[in-house]
């Protein structure tokens, strides 16, 4: 913010991040947008994807899957998310709405980490839902490390944020991925023509 920039993009990093809020208020001059920020200003622009429409879907690649594998059976799913906030509980309705759509008789287990990126503390918390007989595993975290323990015991699971076959192979099914880039030109384009809206 203090090296004459016109935008400042930035991503919110844990439950409330209060730093691009602070800078927002410190430099009124600059505009500021924050990816799944949750404070608007007349400078800062809190942008979010719509990311339950991919959660559905991946809930519904989950649901069919464990169908296809074994019919009519029950199935546990685990699902290992970051923080207890709205973005959390809304991806993880919108996947649960679209399991329970393709295999009535799944569950959910969900386990919260409360940070985004512990390899540790998601190894272990995949090994646990492994021990308590989980299927298949779906993320709301961001390392890699659930996926290889799911895929050491040949079980599949649905990433997030980057398509993680290439790191954990084809035992990944799927990942909802943003494209932010798209809404960057979209609003970086709207501020060059003066139609800048934060709310």
């Amino acid at each position: 913010a203090e090296q004459d920039f016109d935008i400042v993009i930035s991503s919110r990093t844990g439950p409330e991040d209060t730093g691009t809020i602070t800078a927002a208020e410190k430099f009124p001059q600059l505009k500021f947008i924050q990816c799944l920020g949750t404070k608007s200003l007349p400078n800062l622009l809190p942008a979010h994807a719509r990311m339950f429409q991919t959660r559905y879907l991946s809930g519904l690649v989950a649901g069919y899957t464990l169908w296809e594998r074994a019919p009519g059976k029950p199935a546990v799913v685990g699902y290992l998310a970051s923080f207890r906030n709205e973005e959390v509980y809304q991806g993880l309705t919108a996947f649960a709405l679209g399991l329970r759509a393709a295999h009535p008789m799944a569950s959910l287990q969900m386990l919260c980490t409360q940070t985004w990126g512990d390899e540790v503390l998601e190894r272990d918390a995949a090994l646990f839902l492994i021990r308590h007989n989980t299927s298949l595993l779906a993320q709301h975290t961001d390392t890699t490390a659930p996926h290889e323990v799911f895929a050491r015991y040949h079980r599949p699971s649905i990433g997030y944020n980057s398509d993680l076959r290439a790191a954990v192979g084809d035992h990944v099914l799927t990942s909802p991925i943003v494209n932010w880039g798209d809404m960057f030109v979209h609003v970086i384009l709207q501020f060059t023509q003066g139609k800048w809206n934060a709310g």
